[in-house]
């Protein structure tokens, strides 16, 4: 254990060529000895040098693996999937994106900053953290959506990157249906009686590793979404809880959509065709 605890202290990968040499040495050693005419036993020494090589190269191979779970675990929490397996098999990230067709979600609660006014800081995070889980369960478990940011009770999410499907659009749209079923779910269970607007579009945009080396996002930014977060604004104002633009009514057949007029948003110089989404089609 001493001798463990002294190599130990020096470079892992220095020692572990060290004691696998020495087996090596020993028997170089032995060999000169032998044909000297003298005998000497290095059976022993032999035996244990290998022993103790082993039970240290054993011992960094399990601590490695080990912390390379935990900081998988913890990477999953804080970016998608494929980039926390990027990040372990490369060993670095770097600042960059591409622009990619997504379908882009938002997600936010009608009137909660009035709400949550009456609250105490406690009660305001305790309520978030269970609202959140359950959304983004449904958002990443469910539906293999990419959560890119949460901003106080509104939800940010992703269709299409970091990897695309040919169903991105029917993800997306099966997915708010879900959020606001689990969030009635929700209000039963907490005797609350919340309400959510979601806005939802799709387009070009740039998808990548945004910010600075040292602290950056993995995030998608464009009109696409800017036109999707002023989409979910019109929640109240219009008598929707999901509304949808025309580019994602175009491009499936699979869901029942009321058009609720056209307007002008923020940051588009022409009016926007929007429709209600109302349910998925029955299957005929």
């Amino acid at each position: 254990m001493l001798l463990v605890s002294l190599l130990s202290l020096f470079n892992k990968r220095l020692i572990n060529t060290f004691l696998l040499l020495i087996p090596f040495i020993f028997i170089s050693i032995s060999f000169i000895i032998f044909s000297q005419k003298i005998y000497i036993s290095t059976f022993h020494t032999f035996f244990a040098t290998l022993l103790v090589g082993s039970v240290k190269t054993l011992g960094d191979f399990l601590k490695e693996n080990a912390e390379k779970r935990r900081m998988k675990e913890f990477l999953y929490r804080y970016v998608p999937d494929i980039v926390a397996d990027n990040l372990l098999k490369q060993g670095e990230l770097k600042l960059g994106g591409e622009t990619r067709n997504v379908v882009v979600l938002f997600s936010d609660i009608k009137g909660f900053t009035s709400r949550s006014e009456k609250l105490s800081p406690e009660e305001v995070v305790s309520f978030l953290n269970v609202y959140l889980t359950r959304m983004s369960e449904i958002i990443r478990y469910k539906y293999n959506g990419t959560i890119d940011k949460f901003i106080g009770d509104a939800i940010m999410a992703i269709f299409g990157a970091p990897i695309s499907y040919e169903d991105d659009i029917d993800r997306a749209l099966k997915c708010a249906l879900d959020m606001r079923k689990e969030l009635k779910k929700l209000d039963e269970e907490l005797g609350l009686d919340l309400d959510s607007g979601i806005g939802i579009h799709y387009g070009p945009a740039i998808v990548g590793n945004i910010g600075a080396p040292f602290r950056m996002d993995y995030t998608c930014i464009g009109d696409t979404v800017n036109t999707a977060s002023r989409i979910e604004h019109l929640t109240r104002e219009i008598d929707a809880e999901i509304i949808v633009s025309e580019e994602i009514v175009s491009r499936t057949n699979n869901f029942i959509f009321e058009y609720v007029g056209s307007y002008l948003v923020k940051g588009k110089s022409m009016q926007l065709n929007l429709y209600k989404l109302i349910s998925e089609k029955l299957n005929t």
